[in-house]
């Protein structure tokens, strides 16, 4: 019904006034002693009357401080429960915009990715009957570019010494080249072959192939395409460099 401040407030005035009033109905009856008092029984008396009252005051006065103390703890807590609370919404912020962010950084490197494999030739190494004599080899190859278009491309024989094979400016899709490689006989067991070509967007695109006989004296041979890592120990051939 009443809050702390006015229930202190209203007990304080009841208390008073029902004090003040018994005060006042003792003093009537005993108006003729009472006048009949020395000064300083009379200040006694007062003291007194007065006394009980300013105790009540206190006593009141203490509660409600104690009171107010509660609240102001209250309203700390609550405080830091909504400091809490909002912490924890900048968190969730912070991490909805983090995945976000993530989520757009990895479809702009799928888009890239996806871009660069839109423009990146794709070169497939071909084996073409070739000739056998007594004492040499001479195997024929077709390079063709199922990807899109090249430039510049260039085809390196790592064995030789001249390196380079073969020299075209330009290979678009569904297109070939051939070149031949000759030899001795005995000279090889395998060797690798790498052609390196430019794309639209002028990237350099590097492939290598892996060539062996599957039959002696290389009456039959197989190529494999290399993976990047091991196309990137063989090194590039100096006429490149």
């Amino acid at each position: 019904m009443f809050s702390g401040t006015k229930k202190y407030r209203y007990i304080g005035a009841l208390a008073t006034v029902a004090w003040l009033a018994v005060v006042v109905g003792f003093s009537w009856a005993k108006r003729d002693d009472i006048a009949s008092m020395a000064p300083n029984e009379v200040g006694d008396m007062l003291a007194g009357i007065i006394g009980p009252i300013g105790l009540l005051w206190l006593v009141l006065g203490f509660w409600l401080q104690g009171d107010e103390l509660r609240n102001s703890v209250d309203a700390l807590n609550l405080q830091s429960e909504e400091l809490r609370n909002s912490v924890e919404q900048q968190k969730a912020m912070v991490e909805i915009t983090r995945q976000q962010a993530e989520a757009e950084i990895n479809a702009l490197h799928e888009e890239r990715k996806l871009r660069k494999m839109a423009v990146r030739p794709r070169l497939v190494l071909e084996p073409v009957p070739g000739g056998i004599s007594a004492t040499d080899v001479r195997l024929n190859f077709r390079i063709k570019n199922v990807g899109a278009d090249c430039f510049n491309l260039k085809v390196c024989d790592l064995s030789s010494e001249e390196n380079q094979v073969l020299a075209a400016h330009t290979l678009s899709k569904g297109d070939s080249q051939s070149f031949a490689i000759s030899f001795e006989k005995h000279a090889r067991k395998n060797f690798h072959i790498l052609a390196l070509c430019l794309d639209r967007e002028e990237n350099h695109v590097l492939t290598g192939f892996r060539v062996y006989s599957t039959l002696p004296e290389w009456y039959s041979f197989e190529t494999i395409e290399l993976s990047q890592h091991e196309v990137k120990s063989l090194g590039w051939p100096q006429i490149w460099l």
